[in-house]
């Protein structure tokens, strides 16, 4: 076992530096909007797609009746899950000092293990944000990594997963208008809220921005003569006049312009996380009663030894730990337990929109 070590780096401060850049990239990437962060304990629970509860009246009666007793509420079914726990670390080693590309003497150890806990909140950040679009997109989570295979189903209807057919693609012939406005009925009939916020990428934009029915919506059948191609403001005006859509948030181009102000490829080589030919419908951004990330604890926020002092002692942490051997060396090590919450997964809708 490693020793932890104080003197560099104390785990406070290491943790504030790992949480500070878990937070910074996580919101500058897209879902951090969409299902946001919470601390909570390692496990969590919820109600899957509750509904609001039908209120009681109270009668009129007859004089010197007996009162009737009021009715309770309860019998919910509870969902309950626990996280596991994302870690990894980073090593100075002994090569690395004695080749002096690391002073012992003049603050470049501490340097060095500051941006490597910095290097760990961002990696912590990419992989949620992974884990976020999967289970919005899918309402589904399935870990198969260091030998753990476990899996979530946030019990989304199955009706609120759909594919256009081939020849009604919003690319071909499709009516993107009767199509949103039909899942949005959908959704309110499995007792989900309608969406105003549709999540898409720009393939699909493009698609609507020279798609007849949107074209004829937008001139509402005047002239002989309609243009090939309308404006996104266009698409935007149609869908929030006829649809209830009011925001179309642009998936991919935030990925792509995070990726181009932070000089890096996305973990996996992708330019996006999101599906291509996918939309995904959701009534509002940051909306926590509709879903939310679960930040939780860590053994060794709990451990006083650590002076790790946090709300519910959750969210990342760091610390700075000697190799555990005669030579010297040194790792920054981060561990966290967080999970992706869909709690009103009939809120939610997905749909492949273009042909493949």
């Amino acid at each position: 076992m490693s020793l932890l070590n104080k003197d560099i780096i104390t785990p406070d401060e290491a943790s504030a530096i790992v949480l500070g850049a878990y937070q910074t990239t996580t919101a500058a990437l897209p879902f951090a909007s969409i299902l946001p962060d919470q601390f909570t304990g390692l496990s969590v629970e919820w109600t899957p797609n509750q509904d609001d509860p039908e209120v009681d009246e109270m009668k009129f009666s007859t004089w010197d009746a007996e009162a009737p007793y009021g009715r309770t509420v309860g019998g919910e079914k509870l969902s309950y899950t626990s996280m596991l726990p994302l870690r990894k670390r980073m090593r100075v080693s002994e090569k690395d000092i004695a080749n002096g590309n690391i002073s012992m003497a003049n603050g470049d150890l501490k340097t060095t293990l500051s941006d490597y806990f910095v290097q760990l909140g961002k990696e912590l950040a990419y992989r949620l944000e992974k884990a976020r679009v999967a289970v919005a997109v899918d309402a589904k989570l399935g870990i198969t990594e260091s030998n753990e295979d476990a899996a979530w189903d946030y019990a989304r209807d199955s009706a609120l997963s759909t594919s256009l057919a081939s020849t009604k693609t919003w690319d071909k012939t499709g009516d993107p208008v009767k199509d949103l406005r039909a899942w949005s009925d959908l959704i309110d009939d499995k007792k989900g809220a309608r969406p105003t916020i549709m999540v898409t990428t720009r393939k699909v934009v493009n698609a609507l921005m020279s798609n007849a029915a949107i074209i004829n919506y937008l001139f509402r059948g005047q002239g002989s003569t309609l243009p090939a191609l309308v404006s996104e403001n266009d698409v935007k005006s149609v869908l929030s006049l006829y649809t209830g859509i009011q925001d179309i948030y642009v998936v991919d181009e935030r990925y792509r312009d995070f990726a181009r102000q932070s000089k890096i490829t996305l973990p996996g080589g992708v330019k996006s996380f999101f599906p291509e030919n996918t939309i995904l419908l959701i009534p509002a951004f940051g909306d926590v009663n509709m879903g939310y990330t679960a930040l939780g604890p860590t053994a060794e926020a709990q451990t006083p030894a650590y002076g790790i002092s946090r709300e519910k002692n959750a969210g990342p942490i760091g610390a700075v730990l000697n190799t555990p051997s005669s030579t010297p060396g040194y790792e920054a090590y981060v561990n966290g337990t967080a999970l992706p919450v869909l709690v009103q997964s009939n809120s939610t809708l997905k749909a492949t929109v273009l042909a493949a």
